[in-house]
């Protein structure tokens, strides 16, 4: 999932048909539903719930872990994505982690903003008092 910025791109027919049909039915949607399976207070949990929600293509899933900035956030669809580690990059603090992530992706179609390759990034989660529950309020490349 990534920020839509100000760069252009072009899309394929295929790609646009895709966007406005999840668009249509997200509409409205600023962030998923919780998965109660998942223990929202475990940070060392969230991000990994998060991959499995990127990886089943579970958008609604995958925006509850995440902070309402990211609600225009556009997804990223992937054929497979495999998590090769999570480390915490810091002394933890109370309301506050930061996770250095290497995973792997292949992207699905030509992607939107990815490619498919290996990708060694940063997530900062803040515990968010109101849903009980670590989310990320910052990501991108370490």
């Amino acid at each position: 999932m990534h920020k839509r910025g100000h760069g252009h791109r072009v899309l394929s027919g295929l790609a646009i048909a895709a966007a406005i049909a999840l668009t249509t039915v997200l509409v409205g949607c600023s962030v998923g539903s919780p998965d109660a399976s998942v223990d929202r207070t475990d940070a060392e949990a969230v991000p990994r719930a998060y991959f499995d929600a990127w990886e089943r293509g579970d958008w609604e899933a995958q925006w509850s872990y995440m902070a309402p900035m990211y609600a225009d956030s556009v997804p990223e669809p992937v054929s497979s994505l495999e998590v090769l580690e999570i480390t915490l990059d810091e002394e933890p603090g109370a309301t506050r982690r930061a996770f250095s992530v290497s995973f792997e992706i292949v992207v699905r179609g030509g992607g939107v903003t990815m490619t498919t390759d290996r990708y060694d990034w940063m997530y900062e989660f803040t515990w968010d008092e109101e849903r009980s529950s670590w989310i990320i309020t910052n990501c991108g490349w370490g």
